[in-house]
């Protein structure tokens, strides 16, 4: 049983945690098996010293063990709703040790962030796909390193990464030689630079990943010295994004990956420990529960700027006095597939991990975080538009926040 420490919650928070008591939401929880835990599990094993604990850091580790050659692959909305899909015996399901909760939201730029530097989002800052940046006061899109709302390079507005990711990845405390594969698209990006501290890095063209593997078997069977390789895939995400998560061209990609790391295993032959995990993992959109938020509406009318946020959590900033305002406003025309919680309720309940929010943290994240209550989803554009994507994540069910450990 949960005993906050604040006076009171709203009735919106109290209900989050009996959608946590229920069931229903998975609570982002640091005493369960997470991330967190993962990526310093995988740093240590990479030969980083002085690293923070946590409380399943050793037991991940010790599954692990201390290979001297490490590969790990990170296949970009691989949730246990598709692990589960795999007959009995699959590479993937058959090597699966465990589950793991993502942490929240559960996206990509923030759960990336959190392997990088083994901080939870409280602590590192990045809050989702869209984050608030104080120094240009807007909405940045953070993995693309862009202004959300034209596109515009940071760098051209002045930003530097460390600004925008104030904190330090682990991967130039590794031992190992260390080498980072991402597609070609990506490869060499502002993201990718900070999340590997610059390490070498190798393209392969997105829909080949036996190129990739291929690199990864030569790396390996050359390497003189202990070697940690980081492998990127994102083809499952982006065929469920465009088409949804039981659509063919879903299965096609999940099929294809699972192939393709059973052959990288038996081509590795052991000489190698790979460790598969995610980010987060997939819900479909319903066309009843898809919401919008009209620009120039009333609710902007109160804010400093477009909301922050993803497809299933949004961050408002709000003016000066027009708090109550929001909420009354928000409660109203959204409150039905949305709670609506105060940053101190965001931190009392720990969404964001165990720790305090660091200030940047708590401005990037802003007065008020809207979440999900089940499936809905909710966007900044005009409802004529439609909704863009088949099948979302960022928010809080199993089938976003359950991820698979696979060891092969």
């Amino acid at each position: 049983m949960y005993h906050p420490r604040m006076k009171s919650l709203s009735e919106d928070a109290l209900g989050l945690l009996e959608s946590f008591d229920s069931g229903a939401l998975v609570r982002p929880d640091a005493d369960e098996l997470n991330v967190v835990d993962l990526a310093l599990a995988v740093a240590g094993v990479a030969g980083a010293a002085d690293l923070a604990e946590s409380p399943g850091r050793r037991e991940i580790a010790g599954e692990i063990g201390e290979p001297e050659h490490l590969v790990f692959v990170a296949i970009d909305g691989l949730g246990m709703n598709f692990v589960d899909q795999l007959p009995p015996e699959s590479f993937l399901r058959s090597n699966m040790v465990r589950e793991l909760n993502s942490p929240f939201p559960s996206t990509t730029s923030v759960t990336f962030t959190t392997i990088a530097t083994g901080l939870w989002p409280a602590q590192h800052g990045v809050t989702s796909w869209f984050t608030h940046v104080a120094e240009i006061e807007d909405t940045v899109t953070v993995l693309p390193f862009v202004r959300t709302r034209d596109g515009v390079s940071l760098s051209e507005l002045g930003l530097t990464p460390q600004q925008v990711f104030p904190a330090g990845a682990l991967a130039p405390r590794f031992a190992s030689n260390t080498l980072f594969i991402h597609p070609e698209g990506i490869v060499g990006s502002v993201y990718t630079r900070y999340q590997s501290g610059n390490a070498p890095a190798a393209a392969y063209d997105r829909y080949n990943l036996p190129a990739a593997s291929e690199i990864i078997v030569d790396r390996v069977r050359r390497a003189s010295e202990p070697t940690f390789t980081f492998f990127y895939s994102d083809i499952l995400d982006v065929a469920a994004h465009a088409n949804g998560s039981s659509s063919d061209e879903v299965w096609n990609a999940l099929t294809y990956i699972e192939r393709a790391l059973g052959d990288l295993a038996s081509e590795l032959n052991g000489r190698a420990r790979l460790v598969v995990t995610s980010d987060h993992g997939h819900l479909d959109a319903p066309e009843d529960g898809r919401y919008f938020i009209e620009p120039g509406g009333p609710l902007c009318e109160m804010t400093i700027c477009r909301p922050a946020g993803d497809a299933r959590v949004l961050y408002f900033h709000v003016k000066p006095g027009r708090e109550e305002e929001l909420q009354a406003r928000f409660r109203d025309e959204y409150g039905e597939g949305f709670f609506l919680l105060t940053t101190d309720e965001v931190e009392e309940l720990r969404l964001l991990g165990p720790a305090d929010l660091t200030p940047i943290t708590r401005q990037r994240i802003g007065d008020f975080t809207a979440i999900a209550r089940k499936d809905q989803v909710i966007d900044y554009r005009p409802a004529a538009e439609g909704y863009p994507m088949a099948s979302v994540h960022s928010g809080l069910s199993r089938d976003e926040m359950r991820i698979p450990l696979i060891l092969a």
